[in-house]
């Protein structure tokens, strides 16, 4: 499990001008909007360090773009999203990650959700956004291809 959490009650929400930023980004066809877009999924370090590439990446996510209307409707789906009485019945084997610097998602859900799941394992990638998979991709690979091949 990638940037998710539960939902429900206890989960812990965005700041409000990261939503307001997200609705405000109706296309990428400028260069602020892809900026922005950055700004929200990447951490500042990526950004400083990497920042042609991780705007390259945003670019091809911007010939997928959909409709303003689905992206309202999975932040609303998001909101209302409640499985915080079933997380604990989960049997398999559980990998949650995420960046520790996320702020679409909060990191404390990825603890919280991790905690819920018996035998859970948590790795948070020290100074990533929630565009972690980006951003530490070699990492995230190599602990992803390590759980599922481990005993």
């Amino acid at each position: 499990m990638a940037c998710t959490s539960f939902g429900g009650t206890e989960q812990l929400a965005a700041e409000p001008w990261v939503y307001q930023e997200l609705v405000k980004m109706r296309d990428y066809t400028s260069i602020e909007d892809v900026k922005q877009g950055a700004k929200i999924l990447f951490s500042e370090k990526a950004i400083a360090e990497d920042f042609d590439r991780l705007m390259a990446w945003m670019g091809r996510q911007a010939a997928d773009l959909v409709a303003p209307e689905a992206v309202m409707a999975h932040f609303g789906a998001c909101m209302n999203f409640d499985r915080s009485r079933d997380v604990g019945d989960i049997k398999a084997r559980t990998l949650v990650i995420g960046g520790d610097a996320d702020i679409l998602i909060p990191t404390e859900n990825f603890r919280r959700l991790a905690a819920r799941i018996p035998g859970a394992k948590l790795i948070l990638y020290p100074g990533c956004g929630h565009g972690f998979t980006v951003e530490v991709a070699d990492a995230v690979n190599r602990d992803v291809l390590a759980f599922l091949t481990a005993p």
